[in-house]
C-alpha cells in the first residue's frame, strides 16, 4: 500500500475530493497548512504596519490506497488539483505498512 500525500490550494479541494470519491476513494484525510513555494509573497498592512507575507495557505490531502491505484490517484490529483498553469501543488508517494488491531482481526 502507499499514502499519497498531496498539497494543493485551499479553493480545490472540493472537486479533488469529488473526483476521488468518484473514483472509489472512501478515506481521505485534509489539512490546512501554510507553505512557502518560491514564489514572491505579498505585502499586507495591519495596524497601519506593512509585513511581507511568504507562507501561502495551504491544504495537505492525505488517502492510503492499494499500489495498483497510485497512478489513477495521481492523475485526478493532477487533472482536478490545478488550474492549468505552473503546477503550484507538489505530490509525495511513500510506501506504507497497514496494521490492523488484534480485535479486529479475529
Amino acid at each position: 500500500m502507499k499514502i499519497i500525500t498531496a498539497r494543493i490550494q485551499p479553493h480545490r479541494l472540493e472537486p479533488v475530493h469529488e473526483a476521488l470519491v468518484e473514483m472509489g476513494i472512501i478515506s481521505l484525510t485534509a489539512t490546512e497548512i501554510r507553505g512557502y513555494t518560491g514564489e514572491t509573497g505579498h505585502m499586507e498592512i495591519a495596524r497601519s504596519s506593512k509585513y511581507q507575507v511568504n507562507f501561502m495557505p495551504m491544504t495537505k490531502i492525505e488517502a492510503v490506497v492499494e499500489d495498483g491505484q497510485v497512478d489513477q490517484v495521481i492523475g485526478t490529483i493532477r487533472q482536478t488539483g490545478t488550474e492549468g498553469r505552473v503546477m503550484r501543488s507538489r505530490i509525495w508517494i511513500t510506501d506504507v505498512q497497514v496494521s490492523v488491531p488484534e480485535e479486529a482481526a479475529s
